[in-house]
């Protein structure tokens, strides 16, 4: 995975003592609390990005994929969480991380207050343990003055903002100081955004120019059982149980019973066939081949999908 938000970028290189959580106006009732129940999930652009290559696009969006978790981090906050972006296909290769504070902002505002890990090591270190919370290295944990996010609630959305000129970091391919600039918007199925650096001659250095935002949608998780049968038999088969896998685009690579990758694979992902009707698709693949072999459709909302070739299986429903 080759794009790197730029606010992650910045978060490993500011580092601030840290400072007290300020008293704030409530937002309304509710607002609050519903807008980290949002934030909290797995997202990823894939429908985007497959739109994108499927219609050749002259400007494509790279993949993202995020992970936004609870953070117990009474300290800076009551409502906290964790933002990782991690490998695709690999969850415990994260390549980036910060700390998001939820507080209340100006009247009918809430204020999200980002925060950087000055040791990346020893935070996914303690991540490995989910039973062991409390041992996450906090103390080396660091606020980013001025990169702040004001939302304001938008219908059956929120949307978010960086103050213009404020946020002010140092760029790590140039130790150049470049300003950042994002916007958000949050729905209970959808993440976007739209982030970029620009110099102090105003040049953009990462992001899009044309500002159109990464549209990253919340992942439903599924586990999912696969059977291949083995070569030169007709009866017996390999297979592979309580795989868990989301409907974003999650590839899997089936094993034989000794663990070693087979040629073939599955992939489970949400888009538009044709560009217009949503659908939910399993595709069976083998290796050489970007073109699926098979595949099977469903709706969107289905709580179960499946696909039976008499040689392989592969059948998911919801967690």
């Amino acid at each position: 995975m080759t794009r790197r938000l730029p606010i992650v970028a910045a978060l490993l290189l500011a580092i601030f003592p840290p400072g007290a959580v300020a008293q704030s106006p409530a937002p309304p009732a509710g607002d609050l609390a519903r807008l980290a129940q949002w934030l909290t999930g797995e997202f990823d652009n894939f429908q985007q990005f497959y739109e994108a290559k499927d219609t050749k696009a002259p400007m494509p969006h790279g993949r993202v994929h995020t992970v936004i978790t609870p953070l117990p981090a009474p300290a800076i906050g009551a409502q906290v969480l964790l933002a990782r972006e991690s490998a695709l296909d690999e969850p415990e290769r994260v390549a980036n991380l910060h700390a998001y504070s939820l507080v209340a902002g100006a009247p009918g505002t809430i204020e999200l207050r980002l925060y950087a890990f000055d040791n990346q090591a020893a935070l996914l270190a303690a991540l490995k343990d989910p039973a062991t919370p409390a041992d996450l290295p906090l103390d080396r944990l660091k606020p980013m003055p001025g990169c702040e996010v004001t939302w304001r609630r938008d219908g059956e959305a929120f949307t978010g903002a960086m103050k213009p000129g404020a946020c002010q970091v140092t760029w790590p391919s140039t130790g150049a100081r470049v300003t950042l600039e994002s916007t958000y918007r949050v729905t209970a199925d959808e993440f976007w955004f739209s982030e970029r650096a620009t110099d102090a001659a105003g040049k953009v250095v990462f992001g899009r120019a044309d500002g159109v935002p990464y549209k990253l949608k919340r992942a439903r998780m599924f586990s999912c059982y696969a059977a291949l049968r083995k070569e030169g038999t007709t009866d017996q088969y390999d297979s592979m149980l309580n795989i868990e896998v989301h409907d974003q685009g999650k590839w899997v690579t089936l094993r034989d019973g000794t663990g070693k990758a087979t040629k073939y694979s599955f992939e489970l992902s949400q888009l538009r066939y044709s560009q217009q009707t949503p659908v939910m698709k399993l595709a069976l693949y083998e290796a050489g081949n970007e073109q699926a072999f098979a595949y099977t459709w469903a709706d969107t909302t289905g709580l179960r999908i499946g696909i039976n070739l008499r040689w392989i299986q592969v059948g998911c429903k919801i967690k």
